[in-house]
């Protein structure tokens, strides 16, 4: 887990305690060559699977709804590297009871290409509002 400090110079406005989690080695499957962070938000709402009544959670398929989120990220950005932001739509089944029904929603994110405090391009997946 990375967490980025404030930097006047970077296009985003990160609080000293915004936590984001390092995705490269699997966003490399998908023809990044930046780094790639999501939020904690994006990972626990989008990606992670909760773990009910002490289930065992199928890895393969948190790394399944991982893949799912970069390859949307790689559809949007096509190629471009320049610094700007990007909306981006991914539909994810939401987390609960195993019981109950689960149909996909379409939840927005926001990509944006930028610099880090080291002044480095990265990639970082939230959403809209933080």
């Amino acid at each position: 887990m990375v967490t980025f400090m404030t930097n006047t110079n970077t296009r985003q406005d990160y609080s000293p305690q915004k936590s984001f989690r390092d995705v490269t080695s699997t966003a490399k499957l998908f023809h990044f060559k930046l780094p790639v962070y999501v939020t904690d938000s994006v990972w626990k709402d989008c990606i992670d699977i909760q773990n009910y009544r002490d289930k065992q959670i199928d890895d393969l398929a948190v790394l399944h709804r991982l893949r799912h989120v970069l390859f949307m990220a790689a559809s949007t950005l096509h190629g471009r590297t320049e610094i700007r932001e990007h909306n981006l739509r991914v539909y994810r089944i939401p987390n609960a009871d195993p019981g109950q029904q689960r149909r996909p929603e379409a939840v927005d994110l926001n990509l944006s290409i930028h610099k880090d405090e080291d002044e480095n391009s990265i990639v970082t997946i939230k959403f809209p509002d933080e």
